[in-house]
């Protein structure tokens, strides 16, 4: 059977993302990159959010760290870790090397602003390439279904 070069690139792309995400995720993949960035420390403990800018002085950058800070209070009670992945200067939350990876995995240019948000289970919920409310963010989170069971060990009421 002929597998064409189109092919061959795809089945290569979706085998550097699933390594990727396996790497970053925890799971071993015999690779040596594992004593770097691992994101499974916070699976089923912390969502994460992923803020990816040029730089800290990006008007976006600034407006979304603006609404975090406004809201910090409802982001511990969410359990929202952040990341900040800055393409230069000082700032940013992992090394450079990290970031590069991120930026692979997630598919973000550097340069590019975006904003992603992980589940605790790992699986995307939120990727935008402009700022997004803290309201937006926590109707996204408290819609999860670990935030539903969260909510209803409080004792809090959810529909």
């Amino acid at each position: 059977m002929e597998v064409s070069p189109r092919t061959l690139a795809i089945v290569a792309g979706v085998a550097a993302a699933l390594s990727g995400l396996a790497y970053i995720f925890g799971h071993r993949t015999g690779s040596r990159r594992e004593q770097r960035l691992n994101l499974a420390r916070y699976r089923n403990r912390n969502r994460v959010l992923i803020l990816f800018a040029p730089n800290r002085n990006d008007s976006r950058y600034q407006r979304q760290l603006r609404e975090i800070a406004g809201q910090m209070e409802a982001f511990r009670d969410r359990d929202i870790a952040e990341l900040h992945v800055l393409s230069s200067g000082p700032g940013g939350t992992v090394k450079p090397s990290d970031a590069s990876l991120l930026r692979t995995l997630f598919n973000v240019r550097r340069g590019q602003f975006r904003v992603v948000l992980l589940g605790k289970d790992g699986a995307t919920a939120l990727d935008e390439s402009s700022s997004v409310s803290a309201s937006q963010i926590f109707d996204l989170v408290d819609e999860m279904p670990m935030r539903q069971q969260e909510l209803r060990r409080q004792g809090v009421s959810v529909r």
